[in-house]
């Protein structure tokens, strides 16, 4: 059965080039990708409309890099922490798998690991992560850092629904352009 390895993406460095923290991210991924694994590339944003979206410039990066193409996929609608945690966990099963090891920066995984782990369990998924160090910026750390701290804090009162629908909703505008410059 399939390992599936989700790779959510940072921010872009300038319009159709990702920034180091995505690299970082793929170059890792890379290094944890074996035979019959399937590499789940979300962001699903342009920098500007009708530009290539993070996904797909992720795809050709791993292409470059000597991945399949068949071992490549882009997950659509995923557009910031919930939506990359519901879709993935809701796309395994269809991709006959039921793991997944996500890869991202510490201060993602921060704010992000107790929303996979929830999905992943509604999912009966097996979950497991792998943390990066030292990439992005002082204003996502700090941003991210904030961010983890109300999800906790919501999802400790119940407030885990509408949390999510709040930053679904401004996510999603995302998918109209996407230029905030997370590395900073």
């Amino acid at each position: 059965m399939s390992r599936i390895i989700a790779v959510p993406p940072c921010h872009f460095a300038a319009p159709q080039l990702l920034c180091n923290t995505t690299l970082a991210r793929m170059h890792t991924a890379l290094e944890l990708l074996t035979p019959g694994d399937i590499l789940l590339l979300s962001g699903d944003v342009p920098y500007s409309p009708h530009t290539k979206t993070l996904g797909i410039l992720m795809r050709e990066w791993f292409i470059q890099h000597d991945t399949p193409p068949e071992s490549l996929c882009i997950l659509r609608g995923g557009v910031g922490t919930f939506s990359e945690a519901r879709v993935t966990c809701q796309t395994t099963p269809h991709l006959e798998a039921r793991e997944i090891v996500v890869v991202s920066s510490d201060w993602y995984l921060f704010a992000g690991k107790p929303i996979w782990c929830r999905r992943a369990k509604e999912h009966n998924l097996t979950l497991s992560f792998v943390s990066i160090p030292h990439t992005g910026g002082v204003r996502t750390q700090l941003l991210y850092g904030i961010i983890g701290i109300v999800l906790r804090l919501g999802i400790a009162v119940g407030l885990e629904a509408p949390l999510e629908g709040l930053f679904t909703s401004v996510q999603k505008k995302r998918a109209e352009g996407f230029t905030f410059k997370g590395c900073a």
